[in-house]
Order: C-alpha cells, then sequence, then structure tokens
C-alpha cells in the first residue's frame, strides 16, 4: 500500500518553492487521496487529480490554477473526495465529466433551431463578404 501524503496547510502550500527549469514538480497535497499540486518553474501552481481505474493508471485530470478564493485548497479536496467516492462506485471521474459537460451543451442547445442559425451566419457574412443588400437576400433564399 502507498505511502500516505501529509495534510498541508495553505500556508505550507504556498511556501513550497518552484523548481529549477525544465520540470514541473508535483506534490501530493494530502487530505484525499490523489489530489496533487504542480508546480512549474515560473511559479504557476495548479491542480491535477491523479488517479487509477480498472487496474491502470490514469493521465491525471486538470483541475484549474491554484487561486486561495476560487479552486482552494479545500475547494479541491471536496472535487478529489467526490472523485473517490464515484472510482467506488465504477465509475470513471474522465467519462463522468465528459458527460456532464454533454449534458450542459445540450442543455443550452435546447431550442436553437436551423433558422437562428442561419441568421447569425447571415449577419456574419453581412459584415464582410456581402457587401450589397442583394448578396444578402441571394443568401437567404438559398438558406430558406
Amino acid at each position: 500500500m502507498p505511502a500516505r501524503a501529509s495534510e498541508l496547510t495553505v500556508r505550507q502550500l504556498e511556501a513550497i518553492k518552484p523548481p529549477k527549469p525544465p520540470s514541473d514538480l508535483r506534490r501530493a497535497v494530502g487530505g484525499a487521496t490523489g489530489l496533487c499540486i504542480n508546480i512549474k518553474p515560473s511559479g504557476s501552481r495548479s491542480w491535477l487529480f491523479r488517479y487509477s481505474f480498472a487496474g491502470k493508471r490514469q493521465t491525471p485530470i486538470a483541475l484549474g490554477s491554484y487561486s486561495r478564493d476560487v479552486n482552494s485548497l479545500s475547494a479541491m479536496r471536496e472535487v478529489a473526495r467526490g472523485f473517490n467516492k464515484l472510482i467506488k462506485e465504477g465509475i470513471d471521474p474522465k467519462l463522468h465529466l465528459k458527460e456532464k459537460q454533454k449534458a450542459e451543451l445540450f442543455k443550452k442547445a435546447q431550442g436553437i433551431t436551423f433558422k437562428v442559425v442561419a441568421e447569425e451566419w447571415i449577419k456574419h457574412k453581412s459584415g464582410g463578404e456581402w457587401k450589397t443588400a442583394k448578396s444578402v437576400s441571394r443568401g437567404r433564399q438559398y438558406l430558406y
């Protein structure tokens, strides 16, 4: 069984010095299995969730850049705990995220008709390629 990472505090997390180029520094922050902070030589910090699914090591999930306000340590621990819960239920977190994004996109696209898209396209063309009213009229004829 792998060793458990000690739980870092925000102060300890921010005190980690950036590595020397060319490599990044990945460090487990503890408190939630798989949660890591990736520190670039420039000093920028981003969250990663490293995990195994179905006995295979998966590509880490990027969770965004570190911020005390939005992507705080406690918030990212909660996200990682949620991912670990999904893994225990037999659900791949990466596929779960993709399905969730697909559902949101589908919900957003409800009510958009061909006519709405065509009008947007005509408006776009009117500003550039179609310089005359006759061109716009002809474009509408082809579409409708």
